[in-house]
C-alpha cells in the first residue's frame, strides 16, 4: 500500500520540476531572443559644431552706362553740359553714334566723353548694343544735298526777320542738317549753320540759269562813255517785282540805282580784281549810305564772291 503522503509529496515535487522546467524554457527563450536581436548602437559622442560659412554677398546687376564702355544712341540726342535738360547743349549725338561712358547711369543721365569734352546724355536714349543707322527719309532727309530752285537767302534763324548770312544761287547746293520744319530747312552753308525757306529747295539737281544775252557779250569789248564814278556795290537775291514792273530774277544781269534811267546799261568793274560785268538798270536802290549800286546775285558773282558782301567798283555807261 502506497503511502498517501508520499504520493502527494511526489506530485508536488513533479509540479515544482515542471514549473522550473517551464521557467527555464522561458528564460532560455529570452536569452535566445536577445542573442538574435540587433546589437545595441554605441552612444555617439557629440562633436563640436562645424563653423557655418558666411553667405556670399549678392552681386548687383551692372547698371546702364557702365563706366569705360561704349554706349550707342538709339535716336539723335542732345549732349548736355550737365545732367539736366535746362543746361547748355554742347552737341548732338546722331542715331547709332557712339561715345564712351565715364560713369554709370545716375538719376536718368549718363556721363560721357563727347569730342574730348565731358557731357551728359539722357540714359533712356542710350544702348550698350550697336544700333542700326536710321534710314534716310524720302523727303527733306538729313545729310542729303539740297538745291536752290532760284537764288535764295540763307538766314541765321528760321525766320525772314533774322540776319542774312549769305545767298545760295539757283542750282547751288548745300547739305541739309535737318528735315524741313515749319517751312524752313536747316543747312550747312560755307561752314556755318543756316536756314533756307524749304519752298525754294529741291532734292533733285536744278538746271543752272541760262546766261543773260547782255552778259554773254564780253565786257572788255563794249564801248563806254567814260567813268561815271566809284563807290561800294552790294547784291540782293530776293524780290517779286522790280521798280520798272519786271519780274525779279536773281540770275539776271540787272542792277538797282537810285536815279539812273531804266534800261541804262552799265559796265561795272571790281577795283580789286579787275573783273567786269555788263548790267541793265531796272530797279531802285540801294538805300544804304555809301553804296551806289545793288547788283543781282548772278551779276555780283561775276566780279566777286558773294561771301564778300560788298566790294568797291567803278562803273561806266555802255553806248
Amino acid at each position: 500500500m502506497i503511502n498517501t503522503q508520499t504520493s502527494g509529496h511526489s506530485r508536488s515535487l513533479r509540479r515544482i520540476v515542471a514549473i522550473s522546467a517551464a521557467t527555464g524554457v522561458a528564460v532560455m527563450g529570452s536569452v535566445v531572443e536577445q542573442a538574435h536581436a540587433a546589437p545595441a548602437q554605441p552612444t555617439k559622442v557629440a562633436s563640436a559644431p562645424k563653423p557655418v560659412a558666411a553667405p556670399k554677398a549678392a552681386v548687383a546687376p551692372k547698371p546702364a552706362g557702365q563706366a569705360g564702355k561704349l554706349v550707342y544712341a538709339t535716336a539723335t540726342v542732345n549732349v548736355r553740359a550737365r545732367a539736366t535738360t535746362s543746361s547748355a547743349k554742347i552737341g548732338m549725338l546722331p542715331r547709332a553714334g557712339h561715345v564712351k561712358a565715364l560713369s554709370a547711369s545716375r538719376g536718368g543721365w549718363t556721363k560721357v566723353l563727347y569730342k574730348g569734352k565731358v557731357g551728359y546724355i539722357s540714359s533712356s536714349y542710350l544702348s550698350h548694343g550697336k544700333v542700326a543707322a536710321a534710314k534716310p527719309s524720302a523727303s527733306r532727309s538729313t545729310g542729303r544735298l539740297v538745291y536752290a530752285k532760284t537764288t535764295v537767302t540763307v538766314r541765321s534763324r528760321a525766320t525772314t526777320s533774322s540776319a542774312k548770312i549769305g545767298m545760295l544761287p539757283r542750282a547751288g547746293h548745300v547739305k541739309a542738317l535737318s528735315a524741313s520744319r515749319g517751312g524752313w530747312t536747316k543747312v550747312l552753308y560755307k561752314g556755318k549753320t543756316g536756314y533756307i525757306s524749304s519752298g525754294y529747295l529741291s532734292y533733285s539737281k536744278v538746271a543752272a540759269p541760262a546766261r543773260n544775252s547782255a552778259a554773254s557779250r564780253s565786257a572788255s569789248r563794249v564801248t563806254t562813255t567814260g567813268s561815271l564814278g566809284t563807290c561800294k556795290a552790294s547784291f540782293y537775291g530776293y524780290g517779286y517785282q522790280t521798280a520798272n514792273g519786271e519780274r525779279f530774277s536773281a540770275s539776271a544781269m540787272t542792277a538797282a540805282h537810285k536815279t539812273m534811267r531804266f534800261g541804262t546799261r552799265l559796265k561795272v568793274t571790281n577795283k580789286a580784281s579787275g573783273k567786269s560785268v555788263i548790267v541793265r538798270v531796272n530797279d531802285r536802290g540801294p538805300f544804304v549810305s555809301g553804296r551806289c549800286l545793288d547788283l543781282t546775285t548772278g551779276a555780283f558773282s561775276r566780279i566777286a564772291s558773294t561771301g564778300s558782301g560788298v566790294v568797291t567798283v567803278s562803273y561806266q555807261q555802255v553806248r
